[in-house]
């Protein structure tokens, strides 16, 4: 266990930790030695009842503070996210997000061990909109705050091929644990490029979006066998089953792209399961019912699809 010393002071406005970096990035080599060594991962997922324990522990009166790292897919997510808390009336509920666009699992490994500057971080409090907070490293986002929840996620083109997520996945759960070792660690599921998408990635799929839908579900089954997740946000499951409604809007299937999700209701549904997921277990309130809309993107969001959505998002997390 190493042994870290929390002494928080303010510099432009941000409370960090005097993390010791170059005994965790020792200790993270040593993980990736092991794991380059080993046939199979150390991980296991965590119970899921016990999780859920852990989240029913807190109570309306708690705070919460989410920690999301990922890439542009991380903010597609959750940029909806405070407004539904907003809508909810929950004023305790902290998310931050750090990312970089076109970041994979081994970007994360390989510049949290530079501990370089080169993530934007945002913050919303309370259900207030994000602020921006300039740039950051990985270890000082972790050392931010006291998180109680961190979520990661894979970059979109390789979350069907299990081949790109270790060692990496197991060694920055090691880095999150050695900063805050109580936290829970969160997933991202990532959904499948539209029919029509032109991204390069989708050839790993034979541009097809059920091939790439299937292989990050079995994927996302093998992971969790393996590594130590606590939790599923399932959003690539919500869009899906979104896109068997008639909310669907192909051959952009919900994004406004072909992989970045429609600021209308591809947004929305992502940010109602990361709700579904994260908040309302806590809080019990349900996603369903939440009166936040979106006039934005090719697929507004109004009074009559909203509950589409939000059933898609609720279904999905139910189902996991």
């Amino acid at each position: 266990m190493i042994a870290t010393k929390y002494l928080f002071v303010l510099f432009v406005g941000l409370f960090f930790s005097s993390c010791d970096h170059d005994t965790i990035i020792s200790d993270l080599e040593e993980q990736i030695i092991q794991n380059n060594d080993s046939t199979s991962y150390t991980g296991g997922r965590s119970n899921a009842d016990s999780t859920k324990s852990i989240l029913s522990d807190k109570t309306i009166n708690d705070s919460l503070k989410i920690l999301a790292i990922g890439n542009s897919f991380t903010d597609d997510a959750t940029v909806y996210l405070p407004n539904l808390i907003k809508s909810a009336n929950l004023s305790r509920i902290k998310v931050a997000r750090v990312v970089h666009g076109g970041s994979s699992l081994e970007y994360h490994y390989n510049h949290a061990k530079k501990n370089d500057d080169v993530y934007d971080y945002y913050k919303s409090v309370g259900g207030n909109n994000f602020n921006s907070y300039g740039k950051i490293s990985l270890l000082k986002a972790l050392c931010d705050d006291k998180w109680d929840i961190v979520v990661l996620q894979q970059l979109s083109q390789y979350s069907g091929r299990y081949d790109t997520y270790q060692p990496y996945l197991d060694s920055l759960i090691v880095l999150i644990h050695r900063q805050q070792p109580k936290t829970i660690i969160g997933w991202q599921m990532t959904w499948a490029y539209s029919s029509n998408s032109n991204h390069a990635g989708f050839a790993y799929y034979n541009n097809d979006q059920i091939i790439m839908y299937d292989a990050i579900n079995q994927t996302m089954a093998k992971v969790l066998k393996e590594a130590n997740i606590d939790i599923v946000i399932p959003t690539g499951i919500a869009i899906q089953q979104l896109r068997n409604t008639y909310v669907n809007n192909p051959p952009l299937d919900l994004t406004r792209d072909g992989y970045h999700l429609d600021y209308g209701a591809g947004r929305y549904t992502a940010a109602c399961t990361w709700y579904e997921s994260l908040i309302s277990t806590i809080y019990q309130t349900s996603i369903i019912g939440n009166t936040y809309r979106v006039k934005a993107g090719n697929v507004h969001v109004t009074d009559e699809n909203a509950k589409i959505c939000q059933e898609a998002a609720s279904n999905a997390v139910k189902g996991y």
